[in-house]
């Protein structure tokens, strides 16, 4: 065998610590803002537009960075992203003047988004398509751990040194891992050939005709709900507790960690109902609106039945997450679209989680933070029926190909 050809195992190793050591270098800066606040005096009005310049640039760098990546060396590209991540990371924990912190941290969105496409083609150029239940597990940990994490670290460096080094830490980290992962992965060369592949189509040709626009509503419903938990859930507690700050994160840090278990749910259910990605999905989504309604109905009962029942709908998003931003792509290795529709994917997750600030802000001000529940589980709905629609959209595909030709 080619030495310089990765076992799929080496290659998974390396994909998983490169996207858990990114979530280091762009979700400390949660931790570091109450710090910063105080130290710089700035409003969090100010603050946001620092976290508003990363989200919504990262989202159009999936939709661009996603597609370049089919076309790219993922090996080049991922440092480039690893690498230019850790200088602005440097950079923002050096500098003082809000505009250019706000440029500076919007810019480490955009190379942060070369990550995932490019991360998600490796795998499926190194692993077997019987392997992806355990791909997109394993993934899903990747972000889970990355986040916890970020937010461990960073708070402990940050009450240790100071605010700066929450960003000073990440860069020297992700700078090393970026040159490692380009001496380790050596090649662009995979493993095993074992997919079966079909020319290579136009992205738009893909979402049109194999109703991967469907697929994307779906995202951004569960990108509304799942991303609007994790912004509004320690506001959530608190107001309809009456919770101190310390009481509030203690309760709040239970949320990701228990999310995790969704991801394991949503594995063991697609081998349950033998690999059908798109039902499962659907029961992930359906769940996690009954659990969103029972928060509502039975959450402001105590502080702990509230954590649960929002920890147990981030964990039902969570699986319905993990398989679609990693199993759904891997289909369509066929294509040679695995990083572009991978890209397309988390694009319209995070323009529901930025539809999600925007709704839930507006219906919390007008109804209360606790109608917010009927904004979710509208979206879920809509997930829901998006994803029978593109089910229904492939069975009618389906039986025209199969009807004879009339002549």
């Amino acid at each position: 065998m080619n030495q310089k050809v990765l076992t799929p195992k080496s290659a998974f190793l390396l994909c998983w610590f490169a996207y858990t050591l990114a979530y280091f270098g762009r979700v400390n800066i949660s931790v570091a803002i109450p710090v910063m606040e105080k130290t710089l005096g700035w409003s969090n009005t100010q603050l946001g537009l620092i976290g508003s310049s990363f989200f919504w640039i990262y989202a159009i760098g999936q939709l661009i960075n996603g597609s370049i990546g089919d076309h790219v060396s993922p090996r080049k590209f991922v440092f480039i992203g690893l690498f230019f991540s850790a200088l602005l990371n440097l950079a923002f924990g050096s500098l003082t003047l809000l505009p250019i912190m706000i440029v500076i941290w919007g810019i480490n969105g955009y190379f942060q988004s070369m990550l995932w496409g490019p991360i998600v083609r490796t795998l499926s150029d190194h692993i077997h398509p019987r392997r992806n239940n355990i791909v997109a597990v394993g993934m899903a940990a990747s972000m889970t751990v990355g986040y916890l994490m970020a937010w461990g670290l960073s708070g402990k460096i940050v009450s240790l040194l100071g605010w700066r080094w929450a960003f000073w830490t990440p860069s020297v980290i992700l700078a090393l891992y970026a040159f490692l992962w380009l001496i380790k992965v050596k090649s662009d060369k995979f493993h095993n050939a074992v997919h079966p592949t079909k020319s290579k189509q136009s992205l738009l040709k893909i979402t049109w005709n194999d109703g991967l626009w469907l697929i994307m509503i779906a995202s951004i419903a569960q990108g509304v709900v799942k991303e609007g938990i994790n912004l509004w859930g320690p506001m959530l507690l608190m107001k309809t507790h009456g919770l101190d700050l310390s009481s509030t994160v203690a309760y709040s840090i239970l949320i990701p960690a228990i999310g995790f278990s969704g991801a394991i749910l949503a594995g063991l259910l697609n081998k349950k109902l033998n690999h059908r990605e798109k039902p499962t999905i659907l029961i992930m989504l359906i769940a996690s609106g009954i659990t969103v309604m029972a928060f509502h109905i039975f959450g402001a009962g105590s502080a702990i039945s509230g954590t649960l029942f929002l920890s147990l709908t981030v964990a039902l998003l969570n699986g319905a997450n993990s398989i679609l931003m990693t199993i759904i792509p891997l289909n369509y290795v066929k294509y040679k679209r695995v990083s572009s529709v991978a890209g397309l994917l988390d694009f319209s997750a995070y323009v529901g989680a930025g539809l999600s600030g925007i709704f839930t802000g507006i219906i919390a001000d007008k109804f209360g933070i606790s109608t917010v529940a009927f904004l979710w589980i509208a979206f879920l709905i809509l997930g829901s029926l998006a994803l029978l629609g593109n089910m229904f959209f492939k069975r009618i595909a389906a039986h025209k190909k199969n009807q004879p030709q009339m002549h």
